[in-house]
């Protein structure tokens, strides 16, 4: 069963979830498998959002209702009739709306077969780039699969929706990476090497029906299925809480006994993964972390990629990708010639850290009242972002990102000049929380995690000066949530110390919360901000 990984995420909300099941799973070689479904929900799905995990620990699928049996025979392979795509790249399926631009980010982690927590990122998106597949465009999405904090495997996964609504999953071409060199690329696509196209998310998904191929690539052991296993469920994950969610579970024939749970929101995607059954062999936990439109700069900068990735994938791919039409444009717009090179390079440019560490000295001013320092950390920040800006926007972030920046500099400008205090604090430390989501944009080796642990420890002394413990209690969840992300990628760096050290900090704050000892919270936060930065050094 396909793990969740970059690109496996939204194939299978990115095809390749987990790079290792791909390549791992033991299928047939020529065959396909007889329809003998697994007696919970059977097959595996992969959506296209993966989903990234809070802070929890995997728990087993969702108790609520008892898995459903097939309720009628399933066919061994979904019946792909090319004729029956009018309009195969609108994808609006109310389950699974692929819209060009779209990029979701998924964050959790993996239970190794040592029993160790292993840090997961994915993310996916959607290129407004076609190609023909079995006489059917096709839409590309680009995915990345992170673990560790390091590039495991990249993807271009190929998806179409048919007349009646089904969304296919068309084909897909891996790269997996081990100390950042290629090691494998085990791709399949519809057509070749008996491969064969599976429904990666039907069109009127119902409890109690049979399991359904999700695509069928014997030379890769891709045998994925998947099945209907819940509907009308609530979930919770970062982005924020969905109700009528689809859980769908997907096995494979090398882990028959074993589920992956596709949590599917309406008119979004997938927005969470988790696992169920003892064969289970990797755990793997993900929830929705980010949820954002690129256009302009930052989509040219995916479509580049993208198209870098094709080029790598017509040169080690000879016997099936090699043999596809090439990428076009959605909108038949010529493309570019694109040189092969790194997808990611995992290093923050130093004039954005500089902008950070300017940002960081206005928190440090405003407190002893002195105006004329922090003015002039705003101007030199503000012209730090105008030689800045459009080197970020080439790396791929996106306009609304920028336009944040611009925004809330904007409004620390104005705080500033009125001498308020508590909204020039407010303010800034926002702007430093846009900062860390651009570091996001250069996929760096350490956890952005850290940074925004850094911003919520701020946040929770600011809301205690103001008083509102209610939002202090709030803002102290968030750090729960983002410390859960952190915690396994800090151990598997010797941090262990440190780790219990904050997680004790964590619990003096709650406490002095529940007390509303403002003085005891703002004392433990300070603390947990060195300890954070303790976690940084431990990290570098």
């Amino acid at each position: 069963m396909q793990k969740t990984s970059a690109l496996s995420a939204f194939i299978t909300v990115f095809l390749v979830v987990s790079t290792v099941a791909c390549n791992s799973a033991s299928a047939p070689t020529a065959v396909p498998p007889t329809a003998a479904p697994p007696t919970a929900p059977p097959p595996t799905a992969i959506p296209p959002t993966l989903a990234p995990t809070k802070p929890p620990p995997p728990t087993p699928a969702p108790t609520e209702a008892p898995a459903p049996t097939a309720a009628a025979t399933e066919n061994t392979l979904e019946n792909f009739v090319a004729a029956k795509f009018d309009a195969p790249t609108k994808i609006d399926n109310d389950w699974m709306p692929l819209k060009p631009g779209m990029r979701y980010v998924y964050e959790g982690s993996t239970t190794t077969d040592d029993g160790s927590l292993v840090p997961h990122r994915i993310e996916i998106h959607v290129t407004d780039l076609t190609k023909v597949i079995g006489g059917v465009p096709s839409l590309a999405t680009w995915d990345l699969d992170f673990s560790n904090n390091v590039l495991a495997e990249a993807e271009l996964a190929f998806f179409a929706q048919d007349n009646e609504g089904n969304v296919w999953r068309m084909g897909e071409y891996p790269e997996v990476y081990e100390g950042g060199k290629l090691v494998e690329a085990p791709s399949w696509i519809h057509g070749f090497q008996d491969a064969q196209a599976g429904i990666m998310m039907p069109a009127n998904p119902k409890t109690g029906t049979p399991s359904y191929s999700q695509g069928w690539g014997p030379a890769v052991k891709w045998t994925d299925r998947g099945q209907v296993d819940q509907m009308g469920q609530k979930t919770c994950v970062p982005v924020k809480c969905y109700e009528d969610v689809l859980i769908i579970a997907e096995t494979s024939q090398s882990e028959t006994d074993a589920q992956q749970l596709k949590y599917w929101a309406n008119g979004v995607g997938n927005v969470k993964v988790g696992w169920r059954g003892d064969g289970e062999k990797t755990k793997e936990v993900l929830e929705l972390t980010k949820l954002e439109q690129l256009e302009g700069k930052a989509l040219d900068a995916v479509r580049a990629e993208a198209l870098k990735l094709e080029k790598s994938a017509y040169e080690n791919s000879k016997e099936v990708y090699a043999k596809t039409p090439p990428l076009v444009s959605l909108s038949g717009a010529a493309l570019p010639e694109v040189a092969a090179s790194a997808v990611v390079s995992n290093v923050i440019p130093q004039d954005l850290l500089t902008l950070e560490v300017q940002i960081e000295d206005i928190l440090d001013v405003v407190p002893a009242g002195d105006w004329a320092k922090v003015s002039e950390d705003i101007a030199n920040v503000s012209i730090g972002w105008a030689a800045f800006q459009k080197q970020v926007a080439k790396a791929g972030a996106s306009q609304s990102l920028q336009d944040a920046f611009s925004q809330k500099l904007e409004q620390v400008k104005i705080a500033a000049n009125a001498k308020d205090a508590a909204a020039t604090m407010q303010s800034t430390n926002d702007l430093t929380a846009i900062v860390v989501d651009m570091y996001d944009v250069y996929h760096p080796a350490e956890p952005t995690d850290l940074g925004r642990l850094d911003v919520l420890e701020r946040q929770v002394i600011l809301d205690v000066d103001n008083k509102d413990f209610a939002a202090a209690t709030n803002t102290l969840a968030k750090v729960t949530t983002t410390w859960e992300r952190v915690k396994p990628f800090m151990l598997a760096h010797n941090a262990a110390e440190i780790v219990t050290q904050f997680e004790k900090s964590l619990a003096v704050q709650a406490s002095g919360l529940k007390a509303q000892d403002g003085s005891a919270v703002k004392t433990e936060a300070l603390n947990a901000l060195e300890l954070v930065d303790a976690l940084e050094k431990a990290a570098a």
